[in-house]
């Protein structure tokens, strides 16, 4: 994992396009993880937006402030 580099975002069409994932997504995904790039991976049969494009976490979440104040408060 990069040291300075604390999220990875990726995009609900980049997951669902198994080509996009599988060549461009997965790899860097495993190195940001630090997980084992020669470990297979088994795929969910669908994946689910659970959100519109344009809404913020705190508009899905429904303990966002809870969530929130629990990762202010646990400063590394």
């Amino acid at each position: 994992m990069h040291p300075c580099q604390d999220s990875f975002r990726v995009t609900y069409e980049q997951l669902i396009d198994e080509e996009v994932f599988d060549s461009k997504i997965a790899p860097k995904l495993w190195d940001f993880l630090g997980v084992d790039d020669t470990l297979q991976v088994r795929r969910l049969k669908e994946t689910v937006r659970q959100s519109q494009e344009n809404e913020g976490l705190d508009d899905v979440i429904s303990n966002w402030h809870e969530l929130e104040k629990a990762f202010r408060l646990s400063a590394f």
